[in-house]
């Protein structure tokens, strides 16, 4: 599988001018590096493509879930930036619009949890999203 990460203005297009049959991820976190350690991850992971869509806050997760289509995952961070869970607001509303799976990214347990009762449906560490994401859209 190849990832792409699609850039924010961009959506992934096959030859004939179409909507790509990728699986598309949106993936809400603020740390850079693990977003490219994520999409790496997947790279070495999976054997068909696979699009991330990568939103660095809450502001940008959000309008990236609504600009983006057939979406198959979202995951998302409790603490977008900092150490205080401030993203339950973004897990409910995209929950109103996207009954698909979405993933709790944190290596806190009561964050995780606090992110189910929003609305995820899983959990996951930071350093096992690549395996999570394989395992669930596969």
């Amino acid at each position: 599988m190849r990832v792409r990460v699609s850039p924010p203005a961009q959506t992934a297009t096959n030859k004939q001018g179409g909507c790509d049959l990728a699986k598309k991820v949106l993936v809400i976190d603020d740390d850079k590096i693990w977003q490219d350690l994520w999409a790496r991850g997947l790279t070495r992971l999976v054997g068909s493509d696979i699009v991330i869509y990568k939103a660095l806050t809450i502001e940008e997760g959000e309008k990236r879930f609504f600009t983006s289509s057939k979406l198959a995952a979202v995951a998302i961070d409790a603490c977008i930036p900092g150490s205080v869970v401030n993203t339950l607001p973004l897990v409910k509303k995209i929950r109103e619009h996207f009954s698909g799976p979405m993933i709790a990214i944190s290596s806190i347990e009561t964050y995780q949890k606090k992110l189910i009762e929003a609305g995820c449906n899983y959990t996951c560490e930071k350093g096992r999203l690549a395996q999570k994401l394989v395992e669930i859209l596969r």
